[in-house]
């Protein structure tokens, strides 16, 4: 992407929890959490539970204007029933409900 499209982004991360041509079939929330706390200068990415790292990046997110762009997040999501859609994954959901609150301290 270049610079012109990204004006309004300091930082552009994106992750595909789909691993197309592999056998594994998808990534992980985990390696999701230290590929991101890697890349976004955490000092040590495998330091924490799950759930602190998804509350220590979603914290390091908010410090610039950044896009993430997150690709296939179905197989973390919770199948058809009451809690459809909902991502199954708990350090996931911690990341994501850690993002809101932060973002509206800055402008």
């Amino acid at each position: 992407m270049t610079a012109e499209k990204n004006r309004f982004a300091e930082l552009v991360f994106g992750w595909s929890f789909y691993r197309q041509g592999s056998s594994g079939g998808t990534s992980s929330a985990d390696e999701f959490l230290d590929a991101a706390l890697s890349w976004f200068a955490d000092p040590d990415p495998r330091l924490g539970t799950a759930w602190e790292k998804g509350e220590r990046l979603a914290k390091l997110i908010v410090h610039r204007r950044t896009l993430l762009v997150l690709d296939g997040l179905e197989p973390l999501q919770n199948p058809p029933g009451p809690q459809e859609g909902r991502l199954a994954i708990l350090p996931s959901r911690r990341f994501c409900a850690s993002l809101p609150p932060l973002i509206r301290g800055f402008p």
